[in-house]
């Protein structure tokens, strides 16, 4: 159950970071 909030976590974490990636990068 720890491994399947830590996974979402990070998940989570890669989502957002793929967000500010995409908002930032010129199109």
């Amino acid at each position: 159950l720890c491994l399947l909030f830590q996974a979402i976590g990070i998940l989570g974490l890669l989502n957002k970071l793929l967000d500010i990636y995409t908002y930032s990068a010129p199109n």
